[in-house]
């Protein structure tokens, strides 16, 4: 639409000299105009002209290429005189890309006084949603405990030692704790060792740590293949429901069928 405008509109420009990179030319008619170049007519042919090699700027603003000039007045503090100064208007892609920039600055500065507001509310929301899903997840396994005949107590609603009731609920030792324990014992330990210890004892407290926490990670492990197993026979399910609690994403929907169905299989 804008391209049929500037052909239609072509014919009526006209400029006693044209100056561009590669030269002048006098008594120009433009003919016609594309996005990239004009066609004229001027004393010496036709020709067409770059749009880019244009240096005239009364050209460039008689083809729509630059705004017009425009007089601002400016009063001086000093001297009370008003001076007048020559600028462009901007252009409406100028006037957008500015208007769009101070909406930007304005909403970085608004995030910027809202920050700490806006912090503590996903702080909240974070730690709501953290709440919902351990409370959730410690009902569930209350009901499995229940329904296999163990009475959790409150140890199934705190973290980390929701574990002692499930592996009662089970029947399996709470042995299976003890690498758990001990490298709890040794972490514990370590702000007093680094502050009263001498070198062999850090090599020693290193190696507990370390042999620890290999035995942790195997036997926990291996203690969670024998729950899903031990836990679903206490509850009377079929062997595919033990073997569905080991595979991902299946392994919820396992675990929710342990906690909320009723009777033997």
């Amino acid at each position: 639409m804008l391209g049929g405008f500037f052909r239609a509109s072509a014919a009526d420009v006209t400029f006693p000299t044209l100056k561009t990179k590669h030269g002048s030319f006098t008594n120009v008619v433009v003919m016609s105009k594309t996005g990239s170049d004009i066609y004229i007519r001027h004393e010496r042919g036709f020709g067409n002209v770059k749009l880019d090699d244009i240096q005239d700027d009364a050209a460039l603003v008689a083809l729509g290429l630059k705004a017009p000039p425009v007089k601002v007045e400016v009063l001086k503090p000093t001297t009370g005189e008003t001076t007048t100064a020559v600028t462009n208007a901007p252009t409406a892609a100028e006037s957008s890309a500015t208007r769009y920039q101070h909406q930007a600055r304005e909403k970085w500065e608004w995030l910027k006084q809202h920050r700490p507001a806006l912090e503590l509310t996903n702080g909240l929301l974070a730690l709501g949603v953290f709440v919902a899903i351990h409370l959730f997840f410690s009902f569930c396994l209350k009901l499995i405990c229940v329904k296999a005949g163990y009475q959790p107590g409150l140890l199934i609603w705190l973290p980390g030692l929701q574990i002692i009731p499930a592996l009662r609920a089970a029947s399996m030792s709470l042995l299976w704790l003890l690498p758990a324990m001990i490298l709890v014992l040794a972490l514990l330990g370590l702000p007093l060792l680094a502050r009263y210890g001498s070198p062999a004892l850090a090599g020693l407290e290193f190696l507990v740590i370390l042999v620890a926490t290999v035995l942790t990670v195997v036997l926990g492990w291996v203690s969670q293949i024998i729950w899903c197993f031990k836990i679903t026979a206490a509850r009377g399910k079929s062997i595919l429901v033990a073997i569905a609690l080991l595979l991902p994403v299946v392994s919820l929907f396992a675990f929710l069928y342990l906690a909320f169905s009723n009777g033997d299989e």
